[in-house]
This record gives structure tokens, sequence and C-alpha cells, in this order.
């Protein structure tokens, strides 16, 4: 189909290579017309609640998860930053999702809650390296109430080791999402390695992705 170009995007591979490499511009044209409709619940280390290109589509943050981090705002910013806006860039779902937005101390609580919101999917780009029932109760109840759950797959993190699980991403009923760069070919810097197992689900681009940062 026709690309559909919003204002804010920049036609440049060094800035939003994703956009084009997963053909979102095509995506978008197909979805002309559609009314926002999906709640996107994003659980991190804290986010930039006031950012200019995320601040419009923030429908709710919780009041200790609006404290300036980067990781989460950038997060916040790849998934649901304002699209065609004419500020900054475009992002995967910023034409048609609101964001929900949760600090990630007692996640299985945040996860009841964004479920209990409406939430449609629930991101956690975070990892532990033990189980948990408590993760696992709160995963299923969100699962059964129709909830999308992603998680990143992790960076090598527990022991070392990229194979290892890491969690919440190798829980049954959670998306696991591996880390590309832009010859598709797994992360292997050494600081952002992606896990590789076999709860893997999915692979996605993940290595320099232009986003929303708490200083700009």
């Amino acid at each position: 189909s026709t690309p559909y170009t919003p204002n804010d995007f920049i036609d440049d591979p060094d800035i939003l290579w994703h956009i084009d490499h997963l053909g979102l511009r095509e995506a978008w044209n197909l979805m002309t017309g559609i009314s926002r409709q999906t709640k996107t619940a994003i659980i991190d280390n804290g986010f930039d609640g006031d950012h200019e290109d995320l601040i419009e589509n923030i429908a709710y943050i919780e009041p200790i998860a609006n404290n300036n981090e980067h990781h989460g705002t950038a997060v916040a910013g790849i998934a649901g930053m304002t699209t065609n806006n004419g500020i900054g860039y475009c992002s995967v779902a910023g034409l048609y999702s609101d964001l929900y937005l949760y600090l990630f101390n007692n996640v299985p609580a945040k996860i009841i809650d964004a479920t209990n919101a409406g939430a449609k999917v629930i991101n956690m780009s975070f990892i532990n390296c033990i189980i948990s029932q408590t993760y696992i109760d709160a995963i299923n109840y969100a699962y059964n109430n129709g909830v999308l759950l992603v998680a990143a797959a992790g960076n090598c993190q527990c022991s070392g080791s990229c194979t290892i699980y890491h969690y919440p991403a190798s829980y049954d009923h959670v998306l696991s999402v591996a880390s590309l760069d832009k010859n598709d070919i797994r992360n292997a810097y050494p600081y952002c390695a992606t896990t590789y197992n076999d709860k893997v689900d999915i692979s996605a681009p993940g290595w320099q992705i232009t986003s929303t940062d708490s200083s700009n």
C-alpha cells in the first residue's frame, strides 16, 4: 500500500530506521481513519511525564513514576510518542494508542492495576533472574482478561549468560522479544547483547532506536 508519512517522520536510515524496517508507514496507511482504541501500559523505572512529545498521549501516569528517568521515557517514546504533531519524531503506535505508565516496584500489583484499567498491551522491558509465583498469578490474571503481555528477552544479565531464562519474558503467556540490529542480526554488542533461548517468541529492531529522552 502507499506509505502514510506523518509530519514528524524523517527519512534518515540513522534516525528512524526501524519504522520502515517494520513496514510501519504502509501499515499506518491501511489504518487511516481508525480511532484511538488501544490502551498500552508500560511498567518501567520511571518517565518524564511532562515530555512535550509524550504528554498528549499519556492517559495515566502513576505519580511516583513521574521521576524523569531515561529508560522508561525512551521505552514510552518508542511505543507511543505523539505522532504527526510536528514535534520530535514518530513512534510505532503513537497514532492509535494511549499510554498508561507505571513504576516497576511491586510489578505484579502493577500488572493487575493496568489490567483493571483496561490495558490491552502491557510492556515490561526489564528482567529478573528468579521465578516468582506472585508474578505468575498476576500474568495469568492479565492473560485471562485478554491482555497481551510483552517483555524484553533480556541482555544476558542472569549469570552473564545469553541463554539462561530471563523473567518476566520467559513466563508462560508473555511474548518474549529479542533484539536485532539494522542487518537483522542478533545484538551482540558488549553492553546490550540480547538473550536467546527457546522461550524467545519474536525478534525486532532494538539497536540505535531514536526515541524520547528525559533530558530532551
